[in-house]
């Protein structure tokens, strides 16, 4: 999977192109554009533009590769492709494996991690989310007396500001993803 950053382009007529259309790798990638990525979709006559969950798209695409690479043939099949039940690991497995074991991590071209983010840097998300809302448009309700990392939290969280950045490296590429 090829991704690649450029503009969302579309003609008179409403119809998506990607940058430079002649190249034909260029409708096969998965564009980046303003922070999100989108692929394109529909027939010949009528592309759409498509948001991507990059986490998914990327899981998906290493488990494909580990399960295809499953060898099947074999009586004794190497550890870390087994659960404890002696099963091909299930996807959530796999991602678990790849997050505490840097072998399997580095075998798969894979790294996947998981930082919790400060209130300073959901606040960060926050004013540029929302550069011209009023805070108040978020302010906790009631009267009650609250402590101010409280007040800001129930402010983020009404803003549904993410409390995670997971960074993925795949095939030397980072791709950066708020929840």
């Amino acid at each position: 999977m090829k991704i690649k950053k450029g503009n969302l382009n579309y003609d008179q007529s409403g119809r998506a192109y990607p940058d430079e259309p002649q190249i034909k790798e260029n409708w096969d990638c998965i564009w980046e554009f303003e922070g999100k990525h989108y692929k394109l979709v529909g027939d010949d006559e009528h592309k759409e533009w498509e948001e991507v969950n990059m986490y998914n798209q990327i899981i998906d695409e290493v488990y494909k590769n580990f399960k295809n690479n499953f060898p099947i043939k074999k009586s004794n099949p190497p550890k870390d492709y087994i659960n404890d039940n002696g099963q091909l690991l299930t996807q959530e497995e796999f991602i678990n494996k790849i997050k505490i074991d840097i072998e399997f991590s580095e075998k798969w071209s894979l790294k996947i991690e998981e930082q919790e983010l400060s209130m300073g840097e959901r606040g960060e998300l926050f004013r540029k989310t929302y550069p011209y809302n009023s805070v108040d448009d978020f302010a906790p309700g009631g009267m009650e007396v609250q402590s101010i990392s409280h007040q800001l939290n129930t402010r983020y969280d009404r803003a549904k500001i993410p409390t995670k950045l997971i960074t993925i490296t795949y095939n030397n590429e980072k791709i950066e993803i708020y929840e």
